[in-house]
């Protein structure tokens, strides 16, 4: 490359693949306490997963002068760099829920779970790196709730349903994931062997990003809505 080359386009790619498997379990009762009320429990176990991870890196560079573009030059040594298996085990989950029901015409029903971010542990934990990246997740997340409020009410064939989410952030600087709110609403209509559901749900949350752990610490502003509309058709046969 002579003194009127230059660097048009860097292209730096770095892949890091992760893959494994996991284990969990699910345990849960319902208890009927009077023809109108229920009561529930449910225990979702921590998943336990076995991991590895690959990195593979490449490098292009294309360069020109005042004629135009020089032909790319690439750096790919087409080596994959793998590390040792390591396990992660996920927090576990309690939810306790209250329904009440209004004989065939509908229910209200209220559901409020329990669930401890900062359990989530890598392993082995005798491991320096882990042991580290552990500390960092224990003083970064807490024990956090989930309020879940919904209900249904039928007329005749048509079915009119709605609820409300709110769920507190998991992290003890709510600025980094704030609390998400969330409301839902649907409408339905049974067909006697056909229905058909029109449902619609907000939920809405507040984070910022940051672009770099050292220097220029602050980051974006984000708040992020998401709607989402979805049609079911169900079949009975």
């Amino acid at each position: 490359m002579d003194s009127n080359d230059r660097v048009n386009r860097l292209q730096f790619d770095n892949d890091l693949h992760t893959t494994g498997t996991g284990f969990s379990f699910q345990l849960g009762a319902i208890a009927k306490v009077t023809n109108e009320i229920r009561l529930g429990l449910a225990y979702e176990s921590p998943t336990w997963y076995r991991l590895t991870d690959d990195l593979s890196q490449k490098l292009v560079v294309v360069s020109g002068n005042l004629s135009g573009e020089l032909p790319q030059d690439v750096v790919d040594p087409q080596f994959i760099n793998y590390y040792e298996p390591y396990k992660l085990r996920t927090p576990s989950k309690i939810t306790g829920s209250f329904a009440y029901v209004f004989g065939k015409s509908g229910l209200i029903s209220i559901d409020y779970a329990i669930k401890d971010y900062a359990n989530t542990t890598f392993l082995p934990k005798n491991d320096s790196y882990f042991r580290d990246q552990n500390n960092i997740i224990n003083s970064a997340l807490k024990n956090t709730g989930e309020l879940r409020i919904g209900g249904e009410y039928k007329i005749e064939k048509w079915s009119l349903r709605g609820g409300y989410r709110f769920e507190k952030s998991p992290y003890k600087n709510s600025n980094t994931i704030g609390d998400l709110t969330g409301y839902s609403g649907g409408v339905g209509y049974n067909f006697g062997s056909t229905k058909v559901d029109l449902a619609y749900s907000n939920a809405q949350r507040k984070t910022q990003q940051g672009f770099f752990n050292q220097g220029f610490t602050d980051g974006a502003n984000i708040n992020t809505k998401n709607n989402t509309v979805s049609i079911t058709l169900l079949f009975e046969l």
